[in-house]
């Protein structure tokens, strides 16, 4: 996952297909302490 073109997190292939969108928001929250402020970012 990048932010502002810096990778903050990296999860090796085979951990990726378990993660939920609803993850990777929250990693996003706990990595930035923000929220994304709608999912449309992850979706496109």
């Amino acid at each position: 996952m990048m932010d502002n073109g810096e990778i903050i997190f990296d999860v090796p292939n085979h951990e990726k297909q378990k993660l939920t969108i609803e993850d990777l928001m929250k990693e996003f929250q706990n990595k930035r302490g923000n929220d994304f402020e709608s999912d449309r970012a992850i979706l496109g």
